[in-house]
């Protein structure tokens, strides 16, 4: 028996391949006290793994308070709590803090968590412009190349500063999470007035725009087929001290796991078109992962074309086949997240 194992991320991430793209490093940025270049400080992040499972082994947490209100802080504690646990059935919750997660089978001889590693390409649509800067419809939309390019954005910016990837990283790492295994592809775009549309860059202030424009990447999405009834999934400290376990059963032939690094929120109304968001401001602590942080950082920006490229949520997902259970029930599910109201996307460096 095989069942999936879905992965899905948001938030302040950063997505880093190996140069043989064999292993996939996902990293989860530290915002606490940073400052963008208008002296703004960022609002804290906080980084989460939540999964919902038939059931749980381990350290299985599925009532935390401060969990709990994070994500229902318009429902009095208990209300809360009762919302967190339905929403993870026989799952769990953690908080993460200085932590790599990595997933494992629990037993070997049930065979190898499959495919290998794959980012997903190919699927995007192209003209004589080249790659067209927003999907037509669900196919071109998985492809991870929507996942904002930091080199392209900005080509002077220099290699990575390995120690975010060393055993002890610094203090901009909040958390990791590595994989050598499954599918990685986009599972939503950033959408601007109820539409996917390319996002722009140029530095807080500036008044060009950069060469890249593309539509951005909110939500990325790793499947993983596990053979055998479980797998595992381990939280170690960087400093090499306590380490966490679940141990998840599928539920519906689905394990579902989010992980998150977001701030605080109010949670939106379900089909809410929020306002026209902002420059995203905070985009520019990703710079910090270089070695040599540079001193001019484009951000994100909503056009302001009416004749730009746009495309509906509907057409991309007519169906409504990407729908997560888990995220509806947290109420974050793409179109109502925080990263749907604020021009973030993730990055891959």
């Amino acid at each position: 028996m095989d069942f999936v194992l879905r992965i899905l991320f948001s938030g302040m991430i950063a997505f880093i391949p190996s140069a043989d793209q064999k292993e996939l490093n996902v990293v989860l940025l530290n915002t606490h006290g940073y400052q963008t270049s208008d002296g703004t400080t960022l609002p804290h992040h906080q980084p989460f793994l939540l999964a919902r499972a038939q059931s749980c082994t381990g350290s299985c947490e599925r009532r935390d308070p401060a969990v709990a209100t994070f994500f229902y802080s318009d429902k009095s504690e208990s209300q809360a709590l009762d919302a967190l646990e339905e929403a993870l059935a026989g799952g769990a919750a953690w908080q993460l803090a200085g932590s790599d997660i990595s997933v494992h089978k629990p037993d070997a001889s049930d065979g190898c968590l499959h495919p290998p590693l794959w980012l997903q390409s190919g699927t995007r649509g192209a003209d004589a412009n080249g790659l067209r800067p927003v999907p037509s419809n669900g196919r071109e939309l998985s492809d991870f190349s929507w996942v904002t390019s930091l080199d392209q954005v900005s080509p002077t910016l220099g290699p990575l500063n390995a120690s975010v990837l060393s055993a002890q990283p610094p203090s901009i790492v909040a958390a990791r999470l590595k994989l050598d295994r499954g599918k990685i592809s986009t599972y939503s775009l950033v959408r601007i007035d109820g539409k996917v549309k390319p996002l722009y860059f140029r530095a807080l202030g500036a008044t060009e725009n950069g060469p890249y424009a593309q539509a951005g990447a909110n939500w990325v999405m790793a499947e993983i087929r596990v053979p055998g009834d479980a797998v595992e999934l381990i939280s170690k400290d960087f400093a090499g001290g306590a380490t966490r376990t679940m141990h998840l059963t599928p539920l519906d032939g689905v394990v579902e796991v989010a992980v998150l690094n977001i701030p605080s929120f109010e949670v939106a109304t379900a089909g809410e078109i929020p306002p026209t968001p902002g420059p995203g401001t905070h985009f520019e602590e990703y710079y910090q992962l270089a070695q040599t942080p540079p001193a001019t950082r484009p951000i994100p920006h909503a056009g302001t074309s009416s004749d730009e490229p746009a495309v509906e949520w509907r057409t991309l997902d007519p169906d409504g086949t990407l729908r997560s259970e888990l995220l509806t029930r947290l109420r974050i599910e793409p179109g109502r997240g925080i990263y749907d109201r604020t021009l973030c996307p993730m990055i891959q460096y």
